[in-house]
């Protein structure tokens, strides 16, 4: 509960402009999925060069409406993920400002925090580089008599470096 509470405050500390002619406002939900659930998680870091380019921020806001609505499409939850590869919270902080709001946020630890082990290091086919997009689907289960129970995921997308600004400027398609 305390990682959500910490999201959603902030989600809304760390609202960016809009930056280009698309919508880019993505408002996180405060609501627990049951059923299906995309999830996109963005890997990137202060002290990463592309990570801060005009064109990649920008990318990343506009990424997150444009995967919701297919998610939203495909009668699946949606929510996305920033982890900041930084080791201190301010320069976390300033590295997801820009980039809008997201559902959660992972910062700390440098390179070695759990979502990085588990998405970014465990995974055989993901690129070690940053910045990285990796889009999962999972499904959900939620019970008063189990709470929480998450499937198993599946990876849908793998995007990195300088792939990513043109999946996005082409719609940032979550299916193959």
């Amino acid at each position: 509960m305390l990682s959500r509470a910490f999201s959603v405050g902030l989600g809304l500390m760390l609202c960016a402009p809009a930056v280009s002619a698309q919508d880019t406002t993505y408002v996180p939900t405060k609501e627990y999925p049951n059923g299906r659930q995309v999830v996109v998680l963005y890997f990137g870091a202060k002290w990463c060069k592309p990570c801060g380019l005009p064109a990649m921020k920008d990318a990343i806001l506009r990424m997150k409406p444009l995967a919701a609505k297919q998610a939203k499409d495909s009668s699946a939850a949606f929510s996305a993920t920033v982890v900041a590869f930084d080791r201190n919270l301010p320069d976390a902080l300033t590295f997801v400002a820009p980039l809008g709001a997201f559902d959660e946020y992972i910062v700390g630890n440098d390179i070695t925090n759990l979502a990085a082990e588990r998405f970014l290091w465990g995974d055989p086919l993901a690129d070690k580089a940053l910045p990285t997009l990796i889009v999962i689907e999972r499904t959900v289960t939620t019970s008063r008599q189990t709470g929480i129970v998450f499937g198993p995921h599946r990876v849908l997308r793998r995007v990195s470096g300088d792939s990513i600004v043109p999946w996005v400027n082409a719609g940032a398609r979550v299916w193959k």
